[in-house]
């Protein structure tokens, strides 16, 4: 509420000031002298004060702005993280993950997604769902606009395997390959043409996070040119990348509706 009080009043010093330059310009075009020039007179002082308080409402308006910027920031960062405890709170709904290595994640609102992605570089983040009833549990990543030097020209995906109830009782390490499909809609399915794209995920140990991820902390500026080109390279082991020019091919957004398939190969 206080933030838009503030922007309230400086909206209203903004047409003050308008007003009073259009009354300005009006008396100076009368035809009387005495009245007109103490009118300019009275005028002028009213317009230096408007002046004066619209600067003032300015700086506290930057202020607002800036204020602003930074909660629109935290709340999607929120938002994600809340999405993400939902989907864990939830796992054992039916609607919310499988528990046989095959999922279909259906992503709606797409174009409202795609939006959000370009000017926030926000990640979407599937539902959990496990290789099987008692076994490893993955999450699925999405950036509709890319990352890195993909950004704005494809869609990235990755498989993450997070901590699950029953790591204690599986093989360390972890290898799996997954399949990434993303799914073509023609009202003939045998006319399908979807994508397919191939994962390898590997971790040493249940506690220890993927073996790509261990660089993470590390400053880019600090980085060389041959670290870069290695970064570079471990993003292609660790996501897939679908460009966007193929998704006016065939159908793969319907009805803003796009369905991207993981199937995990042991």
């Amino acid at each position: 509420m206080a933030l838009e009080a503030e922007l309230m009043e400086a909206r209203r010093s903004s047409e003050q000031l308008a007003n009073l330059s259009a009354l300005r310009v009006q008396l100076q075009a009368t035809t009387s002298e005495r009245p007109t020039i103490d009118r300019v007179a009275v005028l002028e002082v009213a317009t230096a004060d408007a002046r004066a308080e619209l600067s003032e409402h300015s700086g506290k308006v930057d202020a607002v702005l800036r204020d602003l910027r930074a909660l629109t920031k935290s709340y999607h960062k929120l938002r994600n993280e809340l999405a993400d405890f939902q989907a864990r709170a939830t796992f054992d709904r039916s609607e919310m993950g499988t528990d046989d290595g095959h999922f279909i994640w259906r992503i709606d609102q797409f174009l409202a997604r795609m939006k959000d992605a370009k000017e926030n570089d926000t990640v979407l983040s599937s539902p959990m769902f496990r290789t099987s009833k008692y076994g490893y549990t993955l999450k699925a990543e999405l950036n509709l606009n890319g990352i890195g030097k993909w950004k704005g020209r494809h869609i990235t995906s990755t498989v993450r395997l997070v901590a699950g109830p029953y790591d204690a009782l599986l093989e360390w390490p972890c290898d799996l390959n997954v399949n990434i499909v993303l799914k073509d809609q023609p009202n003939n399915r045998t006319q399908a043409m979807d994508i397919v794209k191939s994962l390898q995920l590997r971790r040493r140990s249940s506690s220890k996070r993927h073996d790509y991820d261990e660089r993470d902390g590390e400053d880019e500026r600090s980085k060389s040119t041959e670290a870069l080109d290695k970064s570079v390279t471990q993003l292609k082991r660790q996501y897939v990348f679908i460009p966007h020019t193929s998704l006016d091919k065939f159908e793969y957004v319907k009805n803003d509706v796009m369905f991207v398939e993981f199937i995990v190969n042991q």
